[in-house]
C-alpha cells in the first residue's frame, strides 16, 4: 500500500504529460479523466479504510486503558489487604510471645 501511496504523484504527472500531448484528442481526454475518477474513488476509499482502522484502534486502546487501570487499582486493593492482614496476625504473635516469655514458658522455633 505504501508503494502505491509512493507511485500516486509521478502517475500523476504521467498523466499531465499524456494530457499536454493529447489535449486535442477527445477519446484520450476522456480515458485519461476516467482514470483520474477511477484514482480519485481509489483515494477515497483507502481514505476511509484508513479512518476505520483508526476508529478500531482507538478503541482498542482505550479499553486496554480501561483493563490496566483496573488491574493496578485491583493489585493496589489486593496489597493494601495483604498488609491489614498481616498487621494484626504479626501483633497478635508478638503479643503471644510476650506473654509466653513474660511467663517462662519454653519457646521452641
Amino acid at each position: 500500500m505504501f508503494y502505491v501511496l509512493l507511485t500516486l504523484p509521478v502517475l500523476g504527472s504521467e498523466k499531465i504529460d499524456q494530457m499536454s500531448r493529447s489535449y486535442n484528442d477527445t477519446d484520450m481526454l476522456s480515458h485519461l479523466l476516467t482514470e483520474r475518477d477511477r484514482d480519485l474513488e481509489l483515494a477515497a476509499r483507502i481514505g476511509q479504510a484508513l479512518l476505520k482502522r483508526n476508529h478500531i484502534l482507538t478503541e482498542q486502546n482505550e479499553s486496554l486503558e480501561e483493563q490496566l487501570t483496573q488491574a493496578l487499582d485491583h493489585e493496589r486493593d489486593i496489597a493494601l489487604d495483604e498488609r491489614g492482614l498481616k498487621r494484626p496476625t504479626m501483633e497478635k504473635f508478638t503479643v503471644c510471645l510476650e506473654l509466653l516469655i513474660t511467663h517462662n514458658y519454653q519457646v521452641s522455633t
